[in-house]
């Protein structure tokens, strides 16, 4: 993926109303500092997503418009929920910067635990009690151009090798649950010699 200058454009990250609640003067400092901001939240029936009119609503996206909207932009903003989605990853992997938000003002603990370790210029922590912090996260996502970026722990040799050590172990299938082993001890000797070993 090339390296570009995508200007001053974001992704609010998240699809359900309540996740934006209470960070609508961090949105409105984005605005007022000149980013595009684009959003993929869903109105549900109980709730609407309460955006200023300039953020622009991408609906019912597949995973293929969703990678094609993501090169158009030069970051993305958690608001602490969904954790642990894959959605920044592949941001970071189309060249997007993750800003990545703490959990608590003043803590450490991230949106995103996995890839708050990865910094400048694929994420930045950011406390969206500070308005100014976050806009100027923002402003380097801009500034600051990567193409792409898969971190080594998510990318296809670490798969293989999670995948193969597991298949490679058999110890995994010849040990039932301890509830089992105990209820079925002529079941398979084999088995409950392991459970024995190994797990009491």
């Amino acid at each position: 993926i090339p390296k570009a200058d995508r200007g001053k454009k974001g992704l609010l990250y998240g699809k359900k109303p309540e996740y934006f609640e209470g960070y609508e003067s961090v949105i409105q400092a984005l605005l007022s500092d000149g980013f595009e901001l684009h959003s993929t939240c869903k109105d549900s029936t109980a709730k609407n997503c309460s955006f200023p009119p300039e953020v622009i609503r991408h609906n019912d996206l597949n995973p293929d418009e969703f990678a094609q909207l993501m090169k158009e932009f030069s970051f993305i903003l958690g608001f602490k929920k969904p954790e642990g989605s894959p959605s920044p990853l592949v941001a970071i992997s189309y060249g997007v910067t993750f800003l990545n938000p703490l959990r608590k003002s003043g803590g450490r603990d991230t949106q995103h635990k996995a890839l708050s370790r990865l910094g400048f210029p694929y994420t930045y922590a950011v406390d969206l009690g500070n308005k100014t912090q976050v806009v100027q996260a923002a402003e380097w996502a801009s500034k600051y151009r990567f193409s792409s970026y898969v971190p080594p722990q998510f990318g296809v040799e670490s798969l293989v090798s999670r995948m193969s050590s597991l298949v490679e172990d058999d110890s995994l299938c010849l040990c039932p649950n301890l509830k089992f082993c105990s209820e079925k001890p002529g079941f398979d000797s084999d088995a409950n010699l392991f459970c024995e070993k190994n797990l009491t």
